[in-house]
């Protein structure tokens, strides 16, 4: 025939135990295998020294284009400076020789042959 169901509705102090240790090592492990970031207020220290690295390097890089442009534009500077001054050399030279010395060799050359030879005689002295 059949057998009465039996009604176990006690649960032992054993079986509570062992779900209470197996919870227990869940949490645990959860717990220690949780690596998370440091939290955002607080500081961390390498990523100051970080920065200031990557800032000491792009300042020196600024720094290098500034050189490099620095010097392309003094040499830019030099050479068109250089330039002006040959031509105004020139332009002086042409103004003098044709205002002032032309002018004389021209007087020099109309006058009779004595006097240009009195006058040679005394610049050669």
């Amino acid at each position: 025939m059949l057998k009465p169901v039996e009604d176990k509705r006690s649960v032992s102090g054993s079986a509570i135990a062992k779900i209470g240790f197996v919870i227990l090592l869940i949490i645990a492990g959860i717990f220690m295998s949780n690596n998370n970031p440091p939290a955002k207020n607080t500081p961390s220290k390498s990523k100051p020294a970080v920065l200031g690295e990557s800032i000491a390097r792009e300042v020196k890089n600024v720094g290098n284009t500034f050189n490099v442009f620095k010097t392309n534009t003094t040499k830019k500077v030099s050479g068109f400076v250089q330039e002006k001054k040959e031509q105004a050399t020139s332009k002086a030279t042409d103004f003098v020789y044709s205002t002032g010395i032309n002018p004389v060799l021209e007087n020099f050359s109309k006058l009779p042959k004595t006097d240009q030879e009195k006058i040679k005689k005394e610049l050669c002295k």
